[in-house]
């Protein structure tokens, strides 16, 4: 099994995803061969859709953590 046919497994849940420069926590949206998306949450008190979508690729990734 691939790194991303085992993330496929996390898709709706909340993950952290590690890289050599950060860390980014959030819903896992898609996961494709070479990539992930991940839907951050808003900063709190700016209200609601506030997050964004942040795209990584898997070769970039150190590992992903499910929350």
């Amino acid at each position: 099994m691939t790194f991303a046919e085992e993330l496929r497994d996390l898709i709706g849940s909340t993950v952290e995803v590690v890289t050599e420069l950060q860390v980014v926590t959030g819903v896992l949206t898609d996961v494709q061969a070479d990539s992930l998306t991940v839907q951050t949450a808003g900063a709190v008190g700016y209200g609601y859709g506030n997050g964004q979508e942040v795209v990584f690729q898997l070769a970039n990734v150190t590992y992903v953590r499910a929350v």
